[in-house]
């Protein structure tokens, strides 16, 4: 464990030094000074249609760019040589970014909202979110050299990931929503507002692990096919 957290600190100093942390900040004031202007719209409904949008940003393109950049730095291919496990390497970026992005959105909810709401349920279904949203980024980038390759292909990821938005407006309560793996965060992030009942909220409990566990192996999978042979074959040929 402390090896763990000595890897997750050295994250976070990188991503401090990579202006991530003032990208983010950027990204808090916007939408408080956006919707802090309208005053017609229950904000117990709409944050968290806000908060599954915005961690589309803060986790999914934050760890989609920093992967880009280790990749184009070279410091992704070095990975490889050195003591840090692979699950390691992957876990300490997507907790460091769901941490930030669940201080980010309770920053914006208190902001809106005021102190109104379940804090547990919310930060809870705001962090499961982000790391889902991180192993997402992290798969669908993998494969990709450069921005100009990942741009297209990411926005219709990005579309697929956060399709449960539309549940607020189109065919809502309908169960096909809760066939959609980050379906149970957002339930869990609407149970800090009103309460969703037992049953939803187990629901929203092994949907969330059972689509963590997957992504964790395609994670790893992508790594080990797109990073680590990857390097080997370019040092053999």
């Amino acid at each position: 464990m402390k090896r763990f957290l000595s890897i997750l600190k050295w994250e976070v100093i990188r991503q401090f030094k990579n202006g991530i942390y003032y990208v983010s900040l950027i990204v808090l004031v916007l939408w408080v000074l956006l919707f802090g202007l309208i005053k017609t719209v229950s904000m117990d409904n709409i944050i968290p249609l806000i908060i599954l949008g915005n961690l589309g940003l803060t986790t999914f393109y934050f760890m989609a760019g920093i992967m880009l950049f280790e990749k184009g730095e070279g410091s992704l291919a070095a990975q490889v040589t050195t003591p840090i496990r692979n699950w390691e390497y992957i876990s300490a970026k997507a907790i460091s970014l769901s941490l930030l992005a669940t201080l980010e959105n309770l920053i914006i909810t208190i902001a809106l909202a005021g102190w109104h709401f379940s804090y547990i349920p919310l930060i809870l279904g705001t962090f499961v979110a982000g790391f889902i949203f991180c192993l997402a980024g992290f798969i669908s980038v993998i494969r990709y050299d450069s921005i100009n390759e990942f741009l297209v292909p990411s926005i219709l990821y990005m579309f697929a990931i956060t399709i449960p938005i539309l549940s607020a407006f189109w065919l809502q309560n309908s169960f096909i929503w809760y066939l959609h793996p980050i379906f149970g965060a957002y339930k869990m992030m609407q149970n800090g507002f009103a309460a969703i009942g037992f049953w939803n909220q187990l629901y929203a409990t092994l949907i969330s692990l059972a689509t963590i566990f997957v992504l964790c192996r395609f994670s790893l999978n992508g790594f080990t096919r797109y990073v680590v042979r990857s390097e080997g074959e370019r040092k053999t040929s």
